[in-house]
């Protein structure tokens, strides 16, 4: 794929605005639109399946951005007692446990919730310095989360479920444009960004993190995942996959191969294997969606092209939704447009293990993080929480 351009959307903050997209727009430049069904699978094919709520409006009392923190970095800490507001924007989640979810927005807003499996849960907002249009978060656990934007920032938190969190700011590189994040560890974040780096960190959580950029491929890289320290997944536009069992080592600790074969063009004339999202709950799971309407799994992520499975699940719903997943132990749910979610109990299984869940009312679906077996939380461009559950 050649040189796209930057079209990325301009959302303003009270507005529901276009989906503003884990790095999407940036890599393919326009929105698709499909319209294929999925014949939901059967319970004894996956196990209980997961019910979802109807969306609800994220709104959090605001806070208001601090002055600067250190050095080349900037705080930003709450104001208690103001009003609600809504959110918008809404672009990617991270829940390390039942207890937090994380949620970030193109506008630069951080929502988090302690209660995430409550459909009508209680959200807080911090407003960062400057208005990132932030892209992507990973929270390892309850005392770290790290965020990523276009402008090539990187946003820290010790409390981000403290009722005045603080948000820290340090810039690796300013020519980088970061499409995700993943942190297994407090002492390991990876990032990707458009021109197919790789951004690693030992110590992302520190007052002075340092971080090493590592180009891998020529075409962009837009989600990564690393279920520990001892492997790394990153998915990109050109149906690759980049992985590593040593994520600090350098270029040649890192392998590619061509995970997704469908190169089949989309209505936006973009070739149907372009992955937005990847998942890998262990060493033996990993799974990636792509925007033709495929699930990707293995139970060899670092092994050739051949070890991964293309499954057709069908590229349910319409116009700009991101197809995103999370897998947690053996379980995946996987979202695509507005309002359809995926989940299997078997997800290397074949088409047949996916069950499809329709949830009306909601916008351009652009994360989901599963904590559990059990619980799921996703997020939407026009400011809404879907909550998944199971029994």
């Amino acid at each position: 794929m050649g040189h796209v351009p930057d079209r990325r959307p301009r959302v303003g903050r009270a507005k529901q605005g276009v989906a503003c997209s884990l790095g999407l727009f940036l890599a393919l430049g326009a929105a698709m639109a499909f319209g294929v069904s999925l014949s939901p699978a059967s319970a004894a094919e996956t196990g209980p399946v997961m019910t979802w709520s109807p969306p609800s409006p994220v709104t959090a009392r605001p806070t208001a951005p601090a002055g600067k923190a250190a050095p080349n970095a900037q705080a930003a800490t709450s104001t208690p007692g103001s009003p609600a507001v809504p959110i918008s924007g809404l672009v990617g989640v991270s829940c390390p446990s039942e207890a937090l979810c994380v949620g970030v927005s193109y506008n630069g807003d951080v929502v988090a919730t302690t209660e995430p499996s409550n459909p009508s849960a209680t959200w807080a907002m911090t407003s960062l310095p400057r208005s990132p249009h932030l892209s992507g978060i990973s929270c390892p656990g309850t005392t770290l989360c790290v965020a990523v934007d276009y402008n090539g920032e990187v946003w820290t938190s010790i409390n981000p479920g403290a009722v005045d969190p603080k948000w820290t700011s340090s810039n690796p590189n300013p020519f980088l444009v970061f499409n995700g994040v993943s942190c297994p560890t407090k002492n390991l974040c990876v990032a990707v960004d458009i021109r197919g780096d790789v951004i690693t960190s030992s110590d992302p959580g520190s007052s002075s993190p340092r971080w090493t950029t590592t180009n891998l491929v020529h075409s962009s890289l837009i989600a990564a995942s690393c279920p520990s320290r001892r492997l790394c997944v990153a998915v990109g536009v050109g149906g690759q996959a980049v992985s590593s069992i040593d994520p600090t080592g350098g270029a040649s600790a890192w392998k590619e191969a061509i995970i997704d074969n469908n190169t089949n063009l989309t209505p936006a004339r973009t070739t149907a294997n372009a992955l937005t999202s990847v998942s890998c709950s262990k060493p033996t799971l990993c799974a990636a969606v792509d925007i033709g309407g495929d699930i990707v799994t293995t139970t060899n992520p670092t092994g050739r092209g051949s070890s991964w499975h293309t499954d057709y699940v069908g590229a349910l719903g319409a116009s700009v939704g991101i197809p995103s997943i999370s897998c947690a132990a053996s379980s995946c749910a996987s979202t695509r447009g507005p309002g359809v979610f995926l989940t299997s109990n078997n997800p290397t299984s074949g088409a047949s293990t996916w069950a499809a869940t329709a949830v009306v009312g909601t916008g351009a679906v652009t994360g989901v993080s599963c904590p559990s077996t059990t619980l799921c939380l996703a997020v939407d461009t026009m400011g809404n929480s879907i909550t998944g559950s199971a029994q």
